[in-house]
């Protein structure tokens, strides 16, 4: 085995053993390398082989069980928020959704029915806007909800998302109220 496979084989073995996030492993496993040629370069000034020198470095780091563990813990834990309290953003984008699949449903109903007048598919169409909005936000709260795991700022976006919901679906009711009076 040459050095650099000596020197792979003990990186993947390491990065088989990291709980850190797919983000940071590369940089921690460039570090290990780093640390594993800066180590042999110093060996092999004392007088060992290239061979030799990868080898007491690797061994001077230890198993890479416990090489991938030591990162582990200069990880920062991470409040998990879990059951309801996780998803419970998602309640407002949701309830919107079915509301306009619901209001869809309706109006083609009706419009079947009695025919398709043109308030029937102006009404249509707002329904399906409201639905493609409403399918935007549960999955931009969905999709921050997953990552609020490892960064708290994502909880925020979640929650941004909510209340984005909540703006729209008042300024559509004045807006409809406010023509409705006319």
């Amino acid at each position: 085995m040459t050095n650099d496979e000596q020197i792979r084989t003990y990186l993947r073995s390491v990065q088989a053993s990291l709980q850190v996030p797919r983000k940071h492993r590369r940089r921690v496993l460039e570090e290990i390398e780093s640390h594993i040629h800066d180590g042999s370069a110093e060996h092999m000034r004392t007088g060992a082989t290239r061979s030799q020198a990868v080898a007491q470095v690797i061994a001077e780091l230890g198993p890479p069980e416990i090489v991938g563990a030591a990162f582990v813990e200069d990880t920062a834990p991470v409040a998990r928020t879990t059951g309801v309290r996780r998803w419970l953003p998602l309640v407002l984008p949701v309830a919107m959704f079915t509301l306009a699949v619901g209001g869809i449903v309706w109006s083609i109903t009706t419009g079947v029915r009695q025919g398709w007048t043109v308030g029937t598919q102006v009404v249509t169409w707002l329904y399906v806007r409201n639905g493609v909005i409403a399918a935007l936000f549960v999955y931009a709260a969905a999709f921050s909800i997953r990552r609020a795991d490892r960064d708290r700022s994502w909880r925020w976006a979640a929650w941004a998302c909510t209340g984005f919901v909540l703006a729209y679906l008042i300024l559509d009711l004045a807006f409809r109220l406010r023509f409705a009076v006319m």
